[in-house]
């Protein structure tokens, strides 16, 4: 079993997700980040965030790193995954997200890099996801009942937390759905 990051986030795993297509130097992942057409959409990184990463995963022994030669420029520092940062990835990308917030950025990020894997893969997070999501309709209608009597903030916070949810699950079975088709 491989070692967690304490506080990994997100992003920074999207980033290993990356790596584990191919080594590529950091103006190669900054484009692939920043592409509109996939991760692009849902996230925004400084080119010097990303080496600031990029660093602290060599340190962490998550990537290697070389110097590449190239006739027409200088040389290119090209990363690679390490065993330790391959097994972190795989470890992210096919566990569900943990909170109703993390759907937005992290597991569309999961949902990128599956989709280039087996249908299998694909259906196997969904489901993990849908499960995960049950939990939580589960203990916010649970939480919702017990205040139900009376009419508070709180109350009305919950009510939409519900409907976060319902929507997130409705969305998740016509993804499950489609990729049946």
């Amino acid at each position: 079993m491989c070692a967690m990051i304490q506080r990994s986030i997100g992003l920074e795993n999207a980033l290993l997700g990356f790596l584990n297509q191919n080594p590529q130097h950091g103006y190669q992942l900054h484009q692939r980040l920043s592409d509109l057409s996939g991760l692009g959409l849902v996230w925004r990184i400084k080119q010097s965030h990303l080496y600031a990463i990029l660093d602290k995963f060599e340190k962490l022994k998550l990537v290697t790193s070389s110097f590449h030669d190239d006739v027409t420029y200088p040389p290119k520092k090209v990363f690679s995954l390490t065993e330790e940062g391959r097994c972190l990835y795989e470890t992210w990308v096919h566990t569900p997200v943990k909170r109703p917030h993390l759907m937005r950025q992290e597991f569309m990020a999961k949902l990128f890099f599956v989709m280039s894997d087996d249908l299998t893969s694909i259906q196997t997070l969904l489901e993990c996801q849908r499960d995960e999501c049950q939990k939580w309709l589960l203990i916010l209608e649970k939480d919702n009942q017990a205040e139900n009597e009376r009419r508070s903030f709180s109350t009305l916070v919950k009510s939409f937390r519900i409907g976060q949810v319902r929507a997130i699950l409705v969305w998740l079975e016509k993804l499950m759905a489609d990729s049946i088709e």
